[in-house]
């Protein structure tokens, strides 16, 4: 099986954090090529951390215009998809752990799952750790928990192209692109699993928390669950209540939600 890391790059990404993922990706203990879509112009900050790795012997797909980051992932997955069977994706502002690679690609080799992914440890704006974000590991509990929560953390996985394509890809959804393709994924049978293991330190801004809170992002949540009722992805049953506890979360305004944010999170002291 040949298998290639994906990450995206747009405009308002921290240059900063930019950096420290590209180092993150030098120190692998298993190398593979290396794959990042950019998403319009990017500046010059940006720019020139892209010349400062040139080691790295990256290859970049350059979109002339922001189109959104569906349609930038869902460009690359297409246009690598004659040239490996795994992407393994990354995003631009994570630290990958150096045996990241090496941990997907044995566990992808001997279990051959559809979509994997991992545990993640939680960084702030100092990238200093402050909790952990946990997955299910068992199929049991990946199937009782996908209605009402991403049982997938996506800077931490990993799935096989051809299997992605054949439900569609990637499609436009704000904020939910990618646990609205694994949910068509669930719904089609493919095999969802999860490691045992850290292998990404995810940066859990306090920004990040806040475009996640508002009646615009409510928007994004109605559409989404509207969208996966109507294509018959859970009952509607199940639709109704992860409605109903996402938007119960979020009535007792910003400081309650957080709360409940980081309470689905093992904190460390």
């Amino acid at each position: 099986m040949e298998f290639a890391a994906l990450g995206a790059l747009y405009y308002q990404d921290k240059p900063e954090y930019f950096e420290e993922c590209l180092k993150s990706l030098s120190n692998q203990t298993k190398k593979i090529p290396i794959y990042i879509v950019i998403d319009g112009p990017i500046g010059h900050e940006l720019e020139t951390i892209i010349t400062k790795y040139n080691n790295l012997e990256i290859t970049y797909f350059r979109l002339n215009t922001n189109s959104g980051l569906a349609r930038a992932l869902d460009h690359s997955v297409k246009r690598l998809r004659d040239k490996v069977d795994y992407i393994i994706r990354f995003d631009s502002d994570d630290i990958n752990h150096s045996n990241r690679f090496e941990i997907l690609i044995n566990f992808i080799e001997q279990k051959k799952p559809d979509l994997v992914s991992s545990h993640m440890n939680e960084i702030n704006e100092d990238s200093k750790l402050f909790s952990k974000k946990l997955v299910p590991t068992s199929q049991k509990q990946i199937k009782r928990i996908f209605p009402y929560r991403n049982p997938i953390n996506h800077p931490a996985s990993a799935f096989n192209i051809e299997a992605i394509l054949s439900v569609g890809g990637y499609k436009e959804m704000p904020f939910f692109e990618d646990y609205y393709l694994w949910a068509r994924m669930y719904k089609s049978g493919f095999k969802i699993m999860n490691i045992d293991n850290f292998t990404v330190d995810f940066r859990a801004t306090d920004m990040m928390i806040k475009r996640r809170y508002g009646l615009s992002y409510l928007k994004h949540e109605i559409y989404f669950i509207w969208k996966r009722n109507l294509e018959g992805i859970f009952n509607p049953l199940e639709n109704i209540l992860s409605f109903l506890i996402r938007f119960t979360s979020k009535i007792f305004g910003l400081k309650i939600y957080k709360l409940i944010y980081f309470s689905l999170r093992k904190k460390i002291n």
